[in-house]
């Protein structure tokens, strides 16, 4: 992707749609050899066919009403985090992929530390998943990579 000239490089990472930018792009492909998900999740070194999907949902109250119906109809609710720029919940699809569900934070949350926010990741314990804090965090953390692999 660096021998490619600036156009062609934005069209990579990000194309301007009606409605704004948009840094995220779909595409399925049927992969008959998709290897067999981990038996348990983790955020790293998982299957490498695919790393998860995320969903971002429009706004704060669609996203927990979302988690709260995956709980009670028994999605395992793998880890909670506030990642700085989302609030995002880890689940499995039904063959066990995992699945980031997130909502982004207001811009004026993290646009002074876009580097920060990117790095920055405080997982919720189990009994306050479904809780979310709208005090949001601006001094943010950096990731423990370490922890992260564990």
């Amino acid at each position: 992707v660096g021998t490619l000239d600036s156009e062609h490089r934005m069209q990579f990472y990000g194309t301007v749609h009606e409605g704004g930018l948009h840094h995220h792009d779909f595409a399925l492909a049927e992969v008959p050899t998709l290897p067999e998900p981990t038996q348990k999740w983790s955020m790293f070194g998982g299957t490498s066919a695919i790393g998860h999907i995320a969903i971002t949902y429009p706004d704060r109250e669609s996203w927990l009403e979302q988690v709260e119906f995956l709980k009670e109809n028994g999605v395992p609710m793998n880890l909670r985090l506030d990642h700085g720029m989302t609030h995002s919940m880890y689940v499995n699809d039904p063959n066990g992929y995992g699945v980031e569900v997130l909502y982004e934070l207001p811009r004026e949350v993290w646009e002074h530390d876009i580097n920060g926010a990117l790095n920055h990741a405080v997982p919720y314990p189990e009994d306050q998943i479904l809780e979310d804090n709208t005090d949001y965090t601006t001094d943010f953390q950096p990731r423990d990579r370490a922890r992260d692999r564990a």
